[in-house]
């Protein structure tokens, strides 16, 4: 795999406080559902299901069904990026986001583990990012990017042409009627 480090620089200059390690080993997940393949992967408390599994110090059940578009895990952090192209943030989903962090760290606690530091961002179009609603969702995120943003740099980290038409038009969405 390549080196995620050009991404992991990019980012940082994108979250508060420049935190993310550039020069060590990341992952990368698509759509992860991390809940479940964790319990799964570690049978917590003895089990593989997380149907029967409450968040550690709740009596919240995991939820079953939760993704992340697209996580970068590496040993100290989890970064999950939330990709909005067409709609926006409810506050319901931006909830959730915050109650995804407790629960993260609460489930390694759990299981005795390092406990890596969270970071939230919004891949958010342009318009979204800029309109005041936005204001919102970028402070209960570590960091925002765009979809443009995301093209502009896509050609240095090897992207072809047809990727970055496609990062541009989910940019264009938002705001557009059917």
């Amino acid at each position: 795999m390549p080196s995620l480090k050009p991404v992991i620089t990019w980012l940082n200059d994108h979250l508060a406080v420049r935190v993310l390690p550039e020069d060590e080993e990341w992952h990368v997940g698509y759509e992860v559902c991390f809940y479940r393949d964790y319990i799964n992967h570690f049978l917590m408390d003895g089990t593989p299901s997380i149907r029967d599994k409450k968040v550690p110090g709740t009596d919240r059940p995991f939820m079953v069904k939760r993704t992340f578009d697209l996580a970068l895990l590496h040993p100290d952090h989890i970064v999950i990026i939330e990709a909005k192209s067409k709609e926006g943030l409810s506050e319901k989903q931006l909830d959730t986001f915050e109650q995804d962090k407790e629960d993260l760290l609460a489930l390694f606690k759990h299981n005795k583990v390092d406990v890596p530091q969270v970071h939230l961002i919004l891949l958010s179009t342009e318009h979204y990012s800029q309109a005041i609603r936005s204001a919102v969702p970028r402070k209960r995120f570590n960091g925002n990017i765009t979809w443009k943003e995301v093209a502009d740099k896509a050609p240095i980290w090897g992207a072809d042409a047809q990727t970055i038409h496609a990062l541009l038009r989910a940019d264009s969405l938002m705001g557009k009627t059917k």
